[in-house]
């Protein structure tokens, strides 16, 4: 994915949002290092293109780390994480109710 180009399609919207980005460029929880650090390196890019949107990522820059920490951008890593943590759960359940009919045959004999 163009993360450059999803971004500064974020900044034109006038609607500046970490987790637009880290949503729309479909990042998982166990992702969240890599999204930071794409955010990161697309902020650079377009800061060293000096366009239009050059002064708005050099400030986001300037201020990345409360930028990439807000209370709303942690609710939604969590909220990521409880979703594949749930997901893992259903998962081994599956797997044991398959087993189960098995280990119930090697217990009778």
């Amino acid at each position: 994915m163009d993360y450059v180009k999803l971004l500064e399609e974020i900044l034109a919207s006038g609607y500046i949002n970490v987790i637009r980005f880290f949503k729309r460029a479909e990042f998982t929880f166990s992702q969240k290092r890599d999204a930071e650090k794409a955010l990161f390196k697309s902020l650079k890019i377009i800061e060293s293109k000096g366009g239009i949107h050059a002064v708005t990522a050099k400030r986001l820059l300037c201020n990345f780390d409360n930028f990439i920490n807000t209370l709303s951008a942690q609710q939604y890593w969590s909220s990521l994480n409880v979703r594949a943590e749930k997901i893992a759960t259903n998962t081994a359940q599956i797997i044991l109710q398959e087993k189960e009919p098995s280990r119930n045959k090697m217990l009778a004999k």
